[in-house]
């Protein structure tokens, strides 16, 4: 049983443990934990068992929280977490992120990215959605204009917000 899968299916995950004997009488939680810890959708997990024949997998995955504007796109997330792509991604509305390095090794598939100004984003993108969130499930796209300043292309009547390189969460307490 697995609980707690709401990006990927519990299926999906089951499909990526297919190479474990999943016999819970010769069960090795360490080989599932090792294994779903290398899946790069899972955050942590716990496994219990329930005797005679049941393990409980909980899981906490990573949620999409930007997209990266490259092909193929790259999903990011909270924690700058390089995602692969679902097929569901267009159920989330998270914002784009256009004009950033796009060199692939940047972006390693399950780890942390490497791009300086994508960590920068997703740090400033995780304080607005704290402090805005209305404002950040507005966000259509964010580009960074030459000298790294910031502008925000909102959903309704593509509006476009400049907001410059620095005292941007002033410009946004003013706005």
């Amino acid at each position: 049983i697995i609980n707690g899968a709401s990006v990927l299916s519990e299926i999906n995950y089951i499909n990526y443990l297919k190479n474990i004997s999943l016999d819970s009488n010769r069960i090795k939680s360490n080989l599932i934990l090792e294994s779903l810890y290398n899946h790069p959708y899972i955050a942590a997990v716990r496994i219990s068992h329930r005797y005679p024949n049941k393990i409980i997998i909980d899981v906490s995955e990573r949620l999409p929280f930007a997209i990266l504007n490259k092909d193929p796109l790259v999903i990011l997330d909270r924690n700058c977490y390089v995602l692969p792509n679902i097929e569901n991604i267009n159920d989330y509305n998270i914002p784009i992120l256009s004009k950033y390095n796009a060199a692939p090794e940047l972006y390693p598939l399950g780890k942390q990215s490497l791009s300086i100004k994508i960590k920068n984003t997703i740090s400033w993108l995780k304080t607005l959605n704290a402090k805005y969130p209305e404002l950040y499930n507005e966000i259509s796209e964010i580009t960074l204009a030459s000298g790294d300043e910031i502008i925000l292309i909102l959903e309704k009547n593509p509006t476009k917000i400049l907001l410059g390189n620095n005292d941007t969460f002033h410009k946004l307490e003013i706005l």
